[in-house]
């Protein structure tokens, strides 16, 4: 009899844990977040950079690729600098394979 009602705590006490930390994660928005991805990072600085999404760009000038370079090493967070290229406004900017 012990041992249901035990069972019974321990799966609502992890329910409520669970639910619990669910609640209290709220995703933080974009500004604000500590660690980007590369794509979401590119995305959002063409946006603040050019103003533009990459299917409005036509070209990307020399020091308009330097700025998008610098935006988007500030936000995301790796060991080595991201080195972008264009590719069009099909591809986009994608980071360089090494």
């Amino acid at each position: 009899m012990i041992l249901p009602k035990l069972a019974l705590s321990c799966v609502l006490v992890l329910v409520l844990l669970l639910t619990g930390c669910a609640a209290v994660r709220a995703t933080d928005p974009i500004d604000t977040q500590i660690n980007w991805d590369v794509d979401t990072a590119i995305s959002h600085c063409l946006q603040e950079v050019t103003g533009k999404s990459i299917e409005a760009l036509d070209r990307i000038t020399y020091d308009t690729h330097l700025e998008l370079e610098d935006c988007v090493n500030d936000k995301v967070q790796a060991k080595e600098r991201v080195v972008l290229e264009y590719h069009g406004s099909k591809k986009g900017l994608i980071p360089r394979a090494k």
